[in-house]
């Protein structure tokens, strides 16, 4: 009786480990829906600080400064029960609490675009929690975690990093209208996306590795890394609205998140085939979402339309009643 009774709890124990990732999932999506408050709470504080109206600002732009850092909070709790090639594509799912907060606190108009991106980037993220990694990677000692930093390949993705950052960071300075609100976002994105460096604080605090210099430094970046991100998403939100955008935001952080996870961490290799497949293939769903959901901000613009939540209704502009006669091929070739 005693051996069956061990059996059994050892067994239970088994299925309980085997589900904390799903506690980490949890975190990363509550972590999003947060997150996506403090940035729709940054975009409000600039329309209200346009129409002069500076104290309730201000208000407004604490919250969302509060909101921004319980984020990253739950974003360090998420990654101590998950990898992050596995949570990173949740962060897919903002783009569904942004299409619905931008609505119901900025006033901005839905269109098909946004609802039908929206709807295809949550398709992806459930493909992600269905077939992603769900082994954590852990580490033994702090010469295994800096084992991780002195590969070539990720010394090489690394500076591949740093050239795109340079060339968006150029762009902004001397690109048109366009070209600089997507650089922003890329950026803002990108910045935000490097899971790594906060996975690895994690693991080196939770073996005891606090007499490292190089554990300092590591979590430093991973504070410093998001906090880059929201000051240039901070700029970016001035000149554009919250569904122009953060949907470009988010599928540069996605595509950060899981590129550099995998790299670095190399986890993807622990699944077969097939699932390998389907989690890219859904990597690639939840960045057409954002495009789609892209596209609306470019109707928009098409027809001269500046939404916010004190701005007046034009009744000449495109809404989701309206919208099903735009087709996809006239608003690609939109200047």
């Amino acid at each position: 009786m005693d051996d069956l009774t061990e059996v059994i709890g050892d067994d239970a124990s088994e299925v309980v480990h085997s589900l904390t990732w799903l506690i980490g999932v949890g975190l990363a999506v509550g972590a999003t829906g947060i997150g996506t408050v403090g940035r729709i709470f940054m975009r409000w504080s600039h329309i209200l600080k346009e129409s002069s109206e500076n104290r309730k600002s201000m208000h407004v732009l604490l919250i969302a400064i509060l909101f921004l850092i319980i984020n990253p909070a739950m974003d360090v709790l998420s990654l101590a029960f998950a990898s992050p090639t596995l949570l990173t594509p949740l962060a897919g799912t903002t783009l569904v609490w942004n299409v619905i907060l931008a609505h119901i606190i900025l006033k901005e108009h839905l269109t098909v675009y946004a609802v039908g991106g929206s709807a295809i980037a949550l398709f992806g993220c459930i493909l992600v929690g269905i077939f992603g990694p769900k082994d954590d990677p852990t580490f033994e000692s702090y010469d295994d975690v800096m084992a991780l930093w002195e590969r070539n390949t990720f010394h090489v993705y690394a500076f591949c990093q740093v050239v795109l950052l340079s060339l968006f960071a150029i762009l902004i300075q001397v690109g048109s209208h366009f070209v600089r609100g997507v650089c922003y976002a890329l950026v803002a994105g990108t910045f935000s996306g490097m899971f790594f460096s906060l996975k690895c604080s994690v693991e080196l605090i939770r073996i005891g590795a606090t007499h490292h210099l190089i554990t300092y430094i590591i979590i430093l970046s991973a504070a410093a890394t998001p906090l880059i991100g929201i000051i240039v998403l901070y700029y970016g939100l001035k000149e554009y609205d919250a569904l122009v955008l953060l949907p470009v935001y988010h599928a540069a952080l996605v595509l950060t998140g899981t590129t550099s996870s995998a790299v670095f961490f190399k986890d993807l290799q622990t699944l077969n085939m097939v699932r390998a497949f389907i989690f890219s293939a859904a990597i690639v769903v939840i960045l057409i979402g954002a495009v789609v959901v892209s596209i609306h901000g470019l109707v928009l613009e098409q027809h001269e339309e500046k939404t916010g939540l004190l701005g007046e209704k034009d009744e000449t502009k495109p809404t989701l009643d309206d919208l099903h006669l735009i087709q996809i091929p006239n608003v690609i070739y939109y200047e």
